[in-house]
């Protein structure tokens, strides 16, 4: 039976890093206080009640938890971040893994990109990415661990899932997945369940062979496909605003990444399973500025006709899990988190399409 997991951005609590690199006090909901709509109509996503939470207090997470029980999400993929050993934005995951009064469903995914000061349009590298030798995968693995022994963690035939945001970049993935599997099956497991992460449909033959499965990344994967029969001028809009100097916002229309994202789920075909991806919108211009882009005029039935059709499909497939971008990314606009302008909308979405799970 397929499943909802939607992806958790940790970012929600002060760290000392972000508070050299972007100011003290800095959260996510930083960015988001600051942004103001860049024309007219443009909507940006506040929580509702004003509730800008703190990740490091248990209310919050019990809170969250709660919310996914009633609107059945059935568990959240954290973004993990580890470079080389040097963790960052870990701390409410390992709060999780003590707080075990709550009965939250998890796994990670590996967000194991460089840490750059993109946001701002500068390229200075704040944290390098680099994947080290045998014992650095063995540190990362004893790590992980302990979050895959813990009965909330998310498994696949008694394999811990654990999905890659960039495999291609990891040059010794063979032996390094080699190894992770020889150390899971040494703590009782079967292995560990790697998923890859892909954004265009003829890169779905180039899949890692050392994962389980592929996760197609959501609106970028549908704008990749309708770019293969439009120039890029005719997928992305320009909206036509005299903006903070510049009259040219990049805007795409839910309805079309929706209608050519469910395309791509009919055709996709693969030896792997194949997770799809769905978002409930995109906005990036809290972080971006007039640089963002934006996927717009996205609502909840817009969003539930979307999430049934991947359900669908996934059913048919037999595949189980559907990723949901995002349950708290704000700053991005994508939010299943209750908002002051769709309250529990896109919650009640989740609900609707998923009711036959109680």
């Amino acid at each position: 039976m397929t499943k909802a997991i939607a992806y958790f951005l940790p970012q929600f609590h002060e760290i000392p890093e972000n508070n050299e690199w972007w100011g003290k006090g800095f959260t996510e909901w930083t960015n988001l206080k600051k942004a103001k709509p860049l024309f007219e109509g443009h909507d940006i996503p506040e929580p509702l009640n004003d509730n800008y939470y703190n990740l490091l207090e248990k209310e919050t997470v019990i809170w969250q938890t709660k919310l996914m029980e009633e609107y059945l999400v059935y568990g959240l993929c954290y973004y993990h971040y580890w470079f080389k050993g040097k963790k960052i934005l870990e701390k409410p995951a390992e709060n999780l893994l003590q707080w075990k009064d709550i009965n939250q469903k998890f796994m990670f995914m590996w967000a194991n990109h460089n840490w750059t000061r993109s946001w701002v349009g500068g390229d200075e590298m704040l944290i390098k990415q680099e994947y080290g030798n045998p014992s650095d995968w063995l540190n990362h693995i004893n790590y992980l661990m302990q979050f895959f022994k813990d009965p909330r963690y998310i498994k696949i035939n008694n394999k811990p899932v654990f999905q890659l945001y960039i495999s291609k970049d990891i040059d010794n993935l063979r032996e390094m997945s080699e190894m992770w599997n020889v150390e899971c099956q040494k703590n009782g497991f079967a292995g560990i369940y790697l998923i890859d992460n892909i954004d265009n449909l003829d890169d779905l033959s180039k899949a890692s062979e050392y994962c389980d499965a592929v996760n197609f990344l959501e609106h970028s994967t549908a704008l990749n496909y309708w770019r293969k029969f439009y120039p890029w001028e005719v997928v992305i809009e320009k909206i036509r605003k005299k903006v903070n100097g510049t009259d040219k916002i990049r805007n795409t229309n839910y309805d079309i990444v929706v209608k050519n994202a469910v395309r791509v789920m009919r055709k996709a075909s693969s030896h792997k399973k194949i997770f799809f991806g769905v978002s409930t919108s995109w906005d990036n211009t809290p972080r971006y500025g007039t640089k963002g882009y934006i996927i717009s005029n996205s609502t909840p039935d817009k969003f539930k006709n979307f999430l049934q059709s991947a359900k669908d499909i996934s059913e048919k497939k037999e595949q189980e899990i559907i990723f949901i971008s995002c349950w708290n990314e704000w700053c991005e606009g994508m939010c299943l988190e209750p908002t002051k302008k769709f309250q529990y909308g896109y919650l009640n979405a989740v609900k609707d399409v998923f009711q036959n799970l109680r």
